[in-house]
């Protein structure tokens, strides 16, 4: 799609085209574009906030990690919680910042965390954590994460036993 119709969506007052030149700018990982996603770090639509969360992570736009965040933290919307860990983590991607591979850890191991904050931790952690990729499950939901989250690989990759 061409950077002048993303830029159409991005202006317009339909959350749905929005969230769509969101989503399309991270997948197309178009950087020229990336700061235009900022605003919408702080929109009311809880889908637009999560997308450009994301989506500000995965441009590597690291002067807003603590705004991403402050959103996985505590966004009271769940997917955008989602949203943020997983830009957040992409922003972390293979650093193993300790801090990050415990609240990851500790997000991932707390049954009172919301399913997709525990979905988007595990993701997280792997790519915190460096896994190589071909050690990576195949990306899937989990029906039961407490029983299907393969913890042995969680335990490798938070001691750091990757190879």
């Amino acid at each position: 799609m061409p950077t002048s119709e993303l830029l159409r969506q991005l202006g317009s007052d339909d959350e749905d085209e929005i969230f769509d030149a969101i989503t399309d700018i991270r997948k197309q990982r178009i950087r020229s574009l990336a700061i235009a996603v900022v605003p919408f770090l702080s929109h009311s639509c809880s889908e637009v906030r999560g997308a450009a969360a994301r989506a500000v992570g995965d441009l590597g736009l690291t002067e807003y990690e603590p705004t991403i965040m402050s959103l996985a933290i505590s966004d009271p919307d769940d997917e955008v919680r989602q949203g943020a860990i997983y830009g957040w983590s992409s922003l972390l991607s293979g650093t193993r910042t300790p801090a990050a591979m415990t609240l990851l850890t500790q997000w991932l191991r707390d049954p009172g965390s919301p399913y997709p904050v525990r979905c988007a931790a595990f993701w997280g952690l792997l790519d915190v954590g460096a896994l190589p990729a071909d050690r990576w499950p195949a990306p899937r939901a989990f029906a039961d994460i407490d029983s299907e989250v393969p913890w042995a690989l969680v335990d490798d990759v938070v001691a750091g036993r990757l190879a």
